[in-house]
């Protein structure tokens, strides 16, 4: 379990590499995340087997298997979905709502980032 919690800080402390991006950049980052999942995939298939004969080792159930269980099309298909964010447009900073209340407060609903 370490292993997973040491990978999961390296993810949040790159993500913060991206704050004040560009939407490019983001989008590159993007990108070269969707091109190394298609480049791993053997080695993510072997180790998702691992994970497999583990998780029916410890009872497991055909559903929960499932869910975990990766193919190449699962794998082609998240990249593909990463590809797809790349075409949207990048909502940090936009206004997504605007509400002007009675009393003339302006209250403003703005796409941020998660932390």
């Amino acid at each position: 379990m370490s292993e997973i919690k040491d990978k999961g800080r390296a993810a949040k402390a790159a993500s913060f590499q991206l704050i004040g991006k560009s939407s490019e950049a983001k989008n590159q980052a993007l990108k070269c995340i969707a091109s190394q999942l298609i480049e791993d995939q053997e080695i993510i298939l072997q180790e998702n087997g691992k994970d497999l004969e583990a998780g029916k080792a410890k009872g497991f159930t055909s559903s929960v298997l499932d869910r975990i269980m990766l193919t190449e099309k699962r794998i082609n298909d998240m990249a593909s979905a990463i590809i797809l964010l790349t075409e949207l447009p990048d909502p940090i900073g936009e206004t997504l709502e605007t509400i002007e209340k009675d009393n003339g407060l302006l209250i403003k609903k703005r796409g941020c980032r998660l932390v």
